[in-house]
């Protein structure tokens, strides 16, 4: 199996896992290509591996950018590559500030972003932290796992305990897969359901994310939630039996206190304002 075949085949089964670490591995792809043809065919395989992973959609824009610009591929991915460190930096800096504010947080998933930023602020401010499993793959385990290690008193609960947990919460922090132009984020499922516990308990939400992950796309159609392969949920089948698997869903705007980037806090509604003014190559 060659290189490119088995980091596509990495990215779809979850073995490289947050749109961070895909959009890193994803691009470096391109490098790979020896002519015109064999670029635009792992262009076109990049783009159709995860649906619901805008930063490398929206990488490979960059790239195109800075090659019509006279840049080599190499040295266009190796700037993507930065602008994905220095934009997540700043993100966990400025979500480490708000973090600190308070004892005791939510999170679901696994967020490079915001492990980091939990990290960075325990480190100043202890703070302890709630995490749900995530069914079915449990990344919310690796999460609980990264921050215990670290030296963070985290508690982790199943999935369906967040309504019970959530009144122990200060605030709710989540990472993001996608922000959309009406200011919604798309997030892995669950996600949703956090936002309304904590809507129900007047608790603030908060999505940290790089503005990288906006998707242009969704100014003329919805973002695609990703189906996943039933048998992520139950190997069994059975007659009458259907499993659905969706991997992410929207979390409206109107349940998100505020979007932390790296430019600081935005309202949900100014997601696509701030984006398009600072990435003028994204649209």
């Amino acid at each position: 199996m060659d290189e490119i075949t088995k980091t596509i085949n990495a990215i779809k089964t979850l073995k490289i896992q947050g749109a961070t670490n895909v959009a890193l591995k994803g691009i470096s792809l391109l490098t790979l290509a020896k002519t015109k043809k064999q670029y635009e065919s792992i262009k076109k395989k990049l783009i159709a591996v995860r649906p619901t992973e805008p930063m490398l959609r929206n990488g490979i824009k960059y790239v195109d950018f800075l090659k019509a610009t006279g840049f080599e591929v190499k040295t266009a991915v190796e700037k993507y590559k930065q602008l994905i460190k220095t934009t997540q930096e700043e993100a966990i800096k400025k979500a480490a500030k708000k973090i600190k504010r308070y004892d005791v947080i939510m999170t679901h998933c696994h967020s490079s972003t915001v492990v980091k930023a939990i990290i960075n602020a325990n480190e100043e401010s202890p703070v302890k932290v709630i995490v749900s499993e995530t069914r079915p793959l449990y990344q919310g385990r690796i999460t609980a796992k990264e921050l215990a290690k670290a030296g963070v008193k985290t508690t982790l609960i199943v999935d369906s305990a967040m309504r019970s947990f959530i009144k122990k919460a200060d605030a709710c922090f989540i990472g993001a897969d996608a922000i959309t132009a009406e200011g919604n984020v798309v997030n892995k499922i669950g996600s949703a359901v956090l936002s309304l516990c904590a809507l129900n308990e007047r608790k603030p939400f908060f999505s940290i994310t790089e503005l990288l992950k906006f998707d242009p796309e969704t100014l003329k159609k919805p973002e695609p939630i990703e189906q996943r392969n039933p048998e992520e949920v139950l190997k069994t089948k059975m007659r009458n039996l259907k499993i659905e698997n969706p991997a992410f869903e929207v979390i409206p705007k109107n349940e998100i206190t505020k979007i932390i980037t790296e430019l600081g806090e935005i309202t949900p509604s100014d997601a696509y304002f701030v984006t398009s003014n600072t990435y003028r190559w994204m649209f």
